[in-house]
Parts: C-alpha cells; structure tokens; sequence
C-alpha cells in the first residue's frame, strides 16, 4: 500500500464491518482466498493484506497487464486481450481491491473478486506523516 503505508506502519480498523457498507476508496484488511492464490516462483505471499476497495458488487473492472509486474505478467498473458486488457465482472456478495503501489503486489489482479467473507476489517484510522495528509480512510 506504500506509498499510503509503509512496513511497519499500524492502523485502527472496525474487525465487524457489513460489506454492504463499503466504498470504492476504502482501505481494508482482507484475508487472501487459499483455493484462487497462484504461487508465483519468489514472491512471498502473506495471509492478510491491506488494499483498496476499487470495485463493487455488480461493476464492471478494467485492468490492463502493464499494473501487473514482468513476472506476473508472463503468467497471465493468455487471459488478457491483445490490447493487454482484462475485464473483470464482480459477482454478487465479492468486491475487487488493489494496492496503491502502481506495479505490482498480490491483489484482485492475481485472486479476481474477492467474496465478503474474505473481509476482515475497514482501516478507520492510519498514520499522519509530515506534508501528507493521510487521516481516516473515509477523507481520501
């Protein structure tokens, strides 16, 4: 999430958060999907990440191969067009998220829609830097 947060960085968030609440912008604290991860040889994977609500139940989503790194790349050439576009349909009850880092990162990108119960709690609260204004994730 650099550069909105950086290692070892804390936030506050709300653990019991209705997903029917959430908005495109809100930082979250989301627990990978184990059966959709692909291993990627040399990237470590964590088991709860903090990303960024981008899409809701029932968008549409664009995304295009050049977000992903040249490793990820290679592997998910064939599901992108020749335009290196990828267009994601959210389902009901899931939501797509991605990193604020412009390249790179495990996100929707590598596990697609991510459903409700992946969601583990709605950062309310992360830390103040001086010149940036940071505040609560609902001011962004």
């Amino acid at each position: 999430m650099s550069p909105t947060l950086l290692d070892g960085d804390h936030v506050v968030a709300i653990k019991y958060w209705s997903p029917k609440w959430l908005k495109k912008g809100d930082i979250v604290i989301v627990k990978r999907p184990q059966e959709e991860t692909h291993s990627i040889e040399g990237l470590k994977e964590s088991e709860y990440y903090i990303k960024r609500v981008v899409g809701l139940p029932n968008e549409v989503i664009t995304t295009y191969i050049t977000e992903l790194n040249a490793q990820m790349q290679l592997h998910y050439l064939s599901v992108h067009d020749s335009e290196g576009k990828r267009i994601w349909h959210i389902p009901p009850e899931h939501f797509f998220v991605k990193g604020d880092y412009p390249v790179g990162g495990y996100d929707s990108l590598d596990w697609g829609p991510l459903p409700f119960n992946s969601l583990v709690g709605l950062v309310i609260l992360r830390p103040r830097r001086k010149g940036l204004s940071l505040g609560a994730s609902r001011s962004t």
